[in-house]
């Protein structure tokens, strides 16, 4: 009985740790913006040129 008690709360455990990571990782990729002007833009117009424009 006692194993299976353990083995069960390893198995939280490890969904909690797992749960923080994801947290943690999600944390860095979508961090909170210290600046909404950015987002007052468009996205276009943020954005710099892929193809330049050579005139001669």
């Amino acid at each position: 009985m006692m194993n299976r008690l353990q083995s069960l709360f390893n198995r939280l455990a490890g969904i909690a740790t797992l749960e923080a990571e994801m947290r943690s990782r999600a944390d860095t990729i979508y961090c909170v913006r210290e600046s909404k002007d950015d987002l007052e833009t468009p996205a276009c117009w943020r954005r710099k040129a892929r193809v330049g424009c050579a005139h001669e």
